[in-house]
C-alpha cells in the first residue's frame, strides 16, 4: 500500500515517506487543513466474490495536543497520485509525490490545489459524498485503537474495473481544541513499541469460500 500527508501549510512539501503519525486536521466545521491519503492494490483479488471490506486506520497510543467534537469522512479518490519519498522538511522537499499543489510532484490536482482557502475541496479530486464517517467526542477516546470503517461497495468497484482504484481519502471536518487534529499512523510509523508496517492503515477483504 502506499500512504502520504498532504498538509495546506507546506503546500509543495511531499509527506510519503514521514515517519510520523499523519495529523488530519481542519480549522472550522468547513474546512480541510491536512488530509490523508492511502491506496491499496487489490489486482490479486477475484472482481466477484469479495463479501466483505473493511478500511482500518489506527491512533497511536500517545500524541501532543489532540481534537474533540471531531469527524472524520472518508472518500472515494479520483485522480491518481504518487506517494514520494519526502519527509516533509521546509526547504529540502522531494518534489516526487503528493502535496497539496499536485497530485505527483508535477502535475496539480484537478482545478489546482486539493481544497481552496482552507474552505471546499476542489471538485474531481475526491467523490463528493464520503463513503463513511466517524465521531469521536474526545481524542482519548480512540487511542491506541483500531478505527474501523466498512469500504465493502468500493473494494467491489475497484476490484471489477467499475471505478479505477485511485485510493481514499481521510479528512478531519469541525475538530475543536487545542492542536485541532487527531493522528493516524502511516506505515512508515515505528514509534512507541510498533515496528514499521505494523499499524499501516489496512484494507481487510473476506472473500466468499470456493465450491
Amino acid at each position: 500500500m502506499q500512504d502520504a500527508l498532504l498538509d495546506q501549510d507546506r503546500p509543495d512539501g511531499n509527506m510519503g515517506a514521514a515517519n510520523f503519525a499523519a495529523k488530519v486536521a481542519s480549522m472550522s466545521i468547513s474546512s480541510f487543513t491536512r488530509i490523508m491519503v492511502m491506496q491499496f492494490d487489490l489486482t490479486s483479488l477475484p472482481s466477484t466474490n469479495i463479501t466483505k471490506a473493511t478500511l482500518r486506520v489506527f491512533c497511536p497510543p500517545a500524541g501532543w495536543d489532540h481534537s474533540v467534537d471531531a469527524t472524520f469522512l472518508f472518500y472515494a479518490m479520483q485522480q491518481p497520485w504518487t506517494e514520494g519519498t519526502g519527509v516533509g522538511n521546509e526547504g529540502s522537499e522531494t518534489k516526487d509525490g503528493a502535496t497539496w499543489n499536485t497530485r505527483d510532484g508535477i502535475h496539480p490536482w484537478e482545478g489546482g490545489p486539493i481544497a481552496h482557502n482552507r474552505t471546499q475541496k476542489s471538485p474531481g479530486n475526491f467523490d463528493d459524498t464520503p463513503f463513511a464517517t466517524r465521531t469521536h467526542t474526545t481524542y482519548e477516546e480512540w487511542l491506541n485503537t483500531w478505527i474501523e470503517v466498512d469500504a465493502t461497495d468500493l473494494a467491489r468497484a475497484w476490484a471489477a474495473g467499475a471505478r479505477p482504484n485511485c485510493g481514499i481519502a481521510l479528512c478531519g471536518m469541525g475538530l475543536t481544541g487545542a492542536g485541532a487534529y487527531t493522528m493516524f499512523t502511516t506505515r512508515e510509523y515505528d514509534r512507541e513499541g510498533y515496528a514499521a508496517g505494523q499499524v499501516a492503515p489496512q484494507l481487510v477483504v473476506q472473500l466468499a469460500a470456493t465450491p
